[in-house]
């Protein structure tokens, strides 16, 4: 598995990703799809570090990270996602890896992210990957929990 920056020859690879997780969009932003141009927005930016997920020869994934973020000095990871099709079968949990295999070999010594306090899924998820939650803030008027990893 390895991560491959998101650029425009490969955005639609991301949006169709992203779209694959109706669930997910309407949580987050109260639609089920997003369009082209709001996932260019998103991922393809001056602040984020984003990346597809490839596995053998397939897009599985995306990953888009904030290296430092002002209000707290530290790195926050925005959104991994699974296509929608992929899921259980354990490439979240690889790709995580190999991202923080990343931030180690860039010396970063700790990860934070928020996750909605309505998606469950993610909040077990994050917290079988090690993440401690250390409080509650909003986030574009929804509660979210926010999480904290020490990497070692």
């Amino acid at each position: 598995m390895k991560l491959v920056p998101i650029h425009e020859m490969n955005i639609e690879a991301a949006a169709e990703i992203i779209n694959s997780n109706q669930e997910y969009n309407y949580l987050e932003n109260g639609s089920f799809t997003r369009t082209l141009d709001e996932v260019r927005k998103e991922l393809m930016n001056d602040t984020t570090e984003s990346y597809l997920i490839k596995r053998d020869h397939q897009w599985v994934g995306v990953i888009d990270y904030l290296k430092y973020n002002h209000k707290d000095q530290t790195p926050w990871l925005g959104l991994l996602m699974i296509k929608g099709s992929d899921h259980y079968k354990g490439y979240g949990k690889r790709a995580y890896n190999v991202f923080e295999e990343k931030l180690r070999n860039e010396r970063i010594g700790k990860i934070r992210l928020g996750v909605l306090q309505t998606n469950e899924e993610a909040k077990v998820f994050w917290g079988k990957m090690g993440f401690i939650r250390y409080g509650t803030s909003q986030w574009e008027g929804k509660a979210v929990d926010c999480y904290e990893k020490i990497l070692e």
